[in-house]
């Protein structure tokens, strides 16, 4: 057992190799730019602070903030289906 564990796992100077892994996947936040090596990781990450952040943003706004951010997003919906149309008339 000693001599597998040295022959595959220790270099010939006793130290362990370190492998580079193959393809380290890596998972960027799209609001924060924060990157996280598993998927799981950045899911966690943006209901538990992005996520979080946003919706205490969205608590603090008065009644009239709102109707005019919800107005707001309506009409650049309206813009980029009217944008969306005319590219696909190209």
């Amino acid at each position: 057992m000693m001599r597998h564990i040295t022959a595959k796992h220790l270099s010939s100077h006793g130290s362990q190799v370190n492998k580079p892994k193959l393809h380290p996947a890596t998972y960027t936040c799209p609001q924060c730019n924060a990157t996280f090596g598993t998927k799981f990781n950045l899911s966690r990450h943006q209901e538990r602070t992005c996520g979080k952040a946003t919706q205490r943003r969205i608590a603090q706004l008065t009644h009239k903030q709102y109707a005019q951010l919800c107005q707001r997003v309506s009409s650049l919906e309206e813009r980029l289906s009217m944008l969306e149309s005319k590219a696909k008339a190209l």
